[in-house]
Protein backbone atom coordinates (compact mmCIF):
# COMPACT_ATOMS: atom_id res chain seq x y z
CA UNK A 1 0.00 0.00 0.00
CA UNK A 2 1.27 3.35 -1.38
CA UNK A 3 1.86 5.57 1.90
CA UNK A 4 1.07 9.32 1.76
CA UNK A 5 -0.55 10.16 5.60
CA UNK A 6 2.45 12.06 6.66
CA UNK A 7 2.46 13.54 9.81
CA UNK A 8 4.93 16.61 10.62
CA UNK A 9 8.96 15.86 10.60
CA UNK A 10 8.22 12.45 8.80
CA UNK A 11 10.70 11.22 6.07
CA UNK A 12 9.31 11.17 2.84
CA UNK A 13 11.29 8.99 -0.43
CA UNK A 14 10.34 10.22 -4.18
CA UNK A 15 8.39 7.33 -5.52
CA UNK A 16 9.59 7.24 -8.88
CA UNK A 17 13.13 6.12 -7.86
CA UNK A 18 11.54 3.04 -7.22
CA UNK A 19 11.43 2.68 -10.70
CA UNK A 20 15.22 3.10 -11.82
CA UNK A 21 16.37 0.38 -9.21
CA UNK A 22 13.53 -2.15 -9.10
CA UNK A 23 14.08 -5.04 -10.97
CA UNK A 24 17.60 -5.06 -8.99
CA UNK A 25 17.22 -4.10 -5.52
CA UNK A 26 13.53 -5.18 -5.43
CA UNK A 27 12.48 -1.83 -5.13
CA UNK A 28 14.12 -0.74 -2.17
CA UNK A 29 14.08 2.93 -2.39
CA UNK A 30 15.76 4.80 0.42
CA UNK A 31 16.70 7.89 -1.41
CA UNK A 32 15.70 10.77 0.70
CA UNK A 33 15.86 14.21 -0.08
CA UNK A 34 16.72 15.31 2.62
CA UNK A 35 13.85 17.43 4.12
CA UNK A 36 11.54 16.26 6.16
CA UNK A 37 7.24 16.66 5.74
CA UNK A 38 6.28 19.61 7.72
CA UNK A 39 2.40 20.52 6.80
CA UNK A 40 -0.21 20.53 3.80
CA UNK A 41 -0.64 23.94 2.05
CA UNK A 42 -3.28 24.96 -0.15
CA UNK A 43 -2.68 25.34 -4.14
CA UNK A 44 -2.77 29.02 -3.91
CA UNK A 45 0.07 28.83 -1.42
CA UNK A 46 2.09 26.60 -2.97
CA UNK A 47 1.96 28.95 -6.19
CA UNK A 48 2.99 31.93 -3.55
CA UNK A 49 6.01 30.00 -2.11
CA UNK A 50 7.13 28.45 -5.49
CA UNK A 51 7.30 31.81 -7.29
CA UNK A 52 8.85 33.46 -4.33
CA UNK A 53 11.78 30.57 -4.55
CA UNK A 54 11.84 30.42 -8.66
CA UNK A 55 12.31 34.34 -8.29
CA UNK A 56 14.82 33.95 -5.96
CA UNK A 57 16.79 31.22 -7.40
CA UNK A 58 16.44 32.24 -11.15
CA UNK A 59 16.61 36.33 -10.96
CA UNK A 60 17.08 36.75 -14.81
CA UNK A 61 13.92 34.44 -15.95
CA UNK A 62 11.05 36.68 -14.49
CA UNK A 63 9.12 34.15 -13.38
CA UNK A 64 5.41 35.79 -12.58
CA UNK A 65 3.04 34.12 -10.44
CA UNK A 66 0.63 33.39 -13.14
CA UNK A 67 3.50 31.55 -15.12
CA UNK A 68 4.13 29.36 -11.87
CA UNK A 69 0.11 29.27 -11.03
CA UNK A 70 -0.50 28.15 -15.06
CA UNK A 71 2.56 25.27 -14.54
CA UNK A 72 1.19 23.75 -11.47
CA UNK A 73 -1.38 21.50 -11.00
CA UNK A 74 -4.53 23.24 -9.51
CA UNK A 75 -6.18 19.24 -8.61
CA UNK A 76 -2.54 18.38 -7.19
CA UNK A 77 -2.48 17.89 -3.20
CA UNK A 78 0.98 20.27 -2.08
CA UNK A 79 3.13 20.22 1.42
CA UNK A 80 6.30 21.92 2.42
CA UNK A 81 9.09 20.71 3.56
CA UNK A 82 12.00 21.49 6.13
CA UNK A 83 13.45 23.37 3.26
CA UNK A 84 10.83 25.66 2.88
CA UNK A 85 9.98 24.10 -1.13
CA UNK A 86 6.53 23.34 -1.99
CA UNK A 87 5.93 19.32 -2.75
CA UNK A 88 3.77 17.57 -4.86
CA UNK A 89 1.86 14.54 -3.37
CA UNK A 90 2.19 12.94 -6.76
CA UNK A 91 5.84 11.49 -6.95
CA UNK A 92 6.26 11.18 -2.93
CA UNK A 93 5.45 9.04 -0.28
CA UNK A 94 6.56 7.68 3.00
CA UNK A 95 9.27 5.09 3.19
CA UNK A 96 8.62 1.04 3.97
CA UNK A 97 10.47 -0.76 6.22
CA UNK A 98 13.10 -1.53 3.86
CA UNK A 99 13.79 1.87 2.67
CA UNK A 100 14.26 3.33 6.55
CA UNK A 101 16.84 1.09 6.82
CA UNK A 102 18.63 1.97 3.76
CA UNK A 103 18.02 5.34 4.06
CA UNK A 104 20.29 4.61 8.30
CA UNK A 105 23.00 3.17 5.90
CA UNK A 106 22.18 -0.47 6.02
CA UNK A 107 23.52 -2.56 2.68
CA UNK A 108 21.06 -2.62 -0.27
CA UNK A 109 22.27 -5.20 -1.58
CA UNK A 110 21.43 -7.27 1.82
CA UNK A 111 18.31 -5.55 1.91
CA UNK A 112 16.68 -6.46 -1.37
CA UNK A 113 17.66 -10.16 -0.18
CA UNK A 114 15.49 -9.63 2.84
CA UNK A 115 13.11 -7.48 1.35
CA UNK A 116 12.45 -10.62 -1.44
CA UNK A 117 12.27 -13.04 1.92
CA UNK A 118 9.49 -10.92 3.25
CA UNK A 119 7.15 -10.60 0.23
CA UNK A 120 7.33 -14.21 0.13
CA UNK A 121 6.83 -15.01 3.42
CA UNK A 122 4.12 -11.96 4.30
CA UNK A 123 2.02 -12.75 0.60
CA UNK A 124 3.04 -8.95 0.02
CA UNK A 125 0.91 -7.92 -3.26
CA UNK A 126 2.23 -5.58 -5.98
CA UNK A 127 0.11 -1.70 -5.41
CA UNK A 128 -0.85 -0.61 -8.21
CA UNK A 129 2.14 0.75 -9.68
CA UNK A 130 3.85 -2.14 -9.77
CA UNK A 131 5.93 -2.30 -6.62
CA UNK A 132 5.87 -4.02 -3.43
CA UNK A 133 5.66 -2.05 0.35
CA UNK A 134 6.46 -3.90 3.53
CA UNK A 135 4.90 -2.77 6.49
CA UNK A 136 4.94 -3.75 10.18
CA UNK A 137 1.52 -4.45 9.50
CA UNK A 138 2.02 -7.01 6.75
Amino acid sequence: MIRKDFNEGDTYIVTSHRDSITDIYDGVSGIFTGAKYVRDVSFDEAVEIHTQIMQRDFPSMNFTKEMIKDAMNPNEKYFLNSNGEVISYSNHEKPDIFDIRRINGEDIDVLSIEKYKWIKEHNVQPDEDGHFRCWNEN
